[in-house]
């Protein structure tokens, strides 16, 4: 099973954060026999070629999108981040057939919500990494039931 992890990051104040949830993932996967990559989207400058050079390149059966916030928590000035959120799903579906499961605290605080404005049918809601491991290779896997 090949799994691209991705991290949309669209935020950088005060400072970029570190995709901790999806390492964790990725040594939940990897432990279990996925060959994972990750997909940081934190300093790069062309997302609308890295995102496809990268499904390209590492050709995932199934693909994590992490959504660690859905605005930027401020209430003077919020800026809400899904709708740059599904031009990144927008683009991965472009490229590429492989399901895509969404998971992270933005999911797990409206996940209805997110999911049916993203347009995907996979999300995961909680913080256990072995789960989300396991949810992702039942997604990405053969067996029609699971998906």
């Amino acid at each position: 099973m090949r799994v691209l992890l991705v991290h949309p990051h669209l935020f950088h104040h005060p400072t970029p954060h570190v995709p901790s949830g999806l390492a964790w993932i990725a040594a939940a996967l990897r432990m279990r026999g996925a060959h994972v990559a990750l997909l940081d989207l934190a300093f790069v400058w062309n997302r609308s070629r890295a995102i496809p050079a990268a499904l390209e390149r590492f050709r995932p059966d199934v693909i994590g999108i992490g959504i660690a916030a859905l605005d930027n928590e401020c209430a003077f000035h919020s800026i809400t981040f899904l709708p740059q959120i599904r031009w990144i799903v927008d683009r991965i579906r472009a490229a590429t057939p492989a399901p895509i499961v969404a998971g992270g605290h933005g999911v797990t605080r409206a996940a209805r919500d997110v999911l049916t404005y993203l347009g995907l049918a996979h999300g995961f809601v909680g913080g256990d990494v072995v789960d989300a491991a396991r949810w992702l290779e039942a997604v990405g896997g053969e067996d029609e039931h699971a998906r």
